[in-house]
């Protein structure tokens, strides 16, 4: 019975069959005439240029201290070695990137500030 509902039909038509235009060429025209175009909106004030760099900033610098914290809490002295302390591998790895971070996030403040002032 399928093979012959295959017969009746006819094969189907190939996805890659080229295309042969709009049937309707002068919609096709008024269609991408550039109309009823919505204006922009007001200029960024500077508190929207500072808002995300500073935002940025504050939380990055709340995490450094967070890990400063964490690691500068006890020294060594009770092992002989008091103002001395130990860190791990991956607490030096994500202290030093939190400096970063922080360093590029208070760079990206710098440059907005001075084209603001511009």
């Amino acid at each position: 019975m399928i093979a012959a509902t295959l017969n009746t039909k006819g094969p189907a038509e190939a996805a890659t069959s080229p295309s042969h235009g709009s049937n309707n060429p002068e919609k096709d025209t008024r269609m991408n005439e550039a109309r009823n175009i919505t204006p922009a909106g007001p200029p960024a004030t500077l508190a929207d240029l500072f808002e995300e760099p500073v935002d940025h900033a504050r939380r990055m610098a709340s995490i450094l201290a967070d890990l400063l914290e964490g690691v500068l809490r006890e020294d060594l002295a009770n092992q002989g070695r008091p103002g001395c302390y130990y860190l791990t591998k991956t607490q030096v790895e994500d202290i030093m990137f939190s400096v970063y971070q922080t360093q590029g996030f208070i760079e990206r403040i710098d440059t907005v500030f001075k084209e603001a002032v511009q």
